[in-house]
């Protein structure tokens, strides 16, 4: 249960960094 609480709160940051990176390359555009 431990390591199924460690996947998912990494994929919560894997999501987060994505939806800046997209932030980021909509500002530019």
């Amino acid at each position: 249960m431990i390591l199924a609480g460690r996947v998912i709160a990494a994929k919560k940051q894997v999501d987060k960094c994505e939806n800046i990176r997209i932030h980021d390359v909509t500002k530019i555009l």
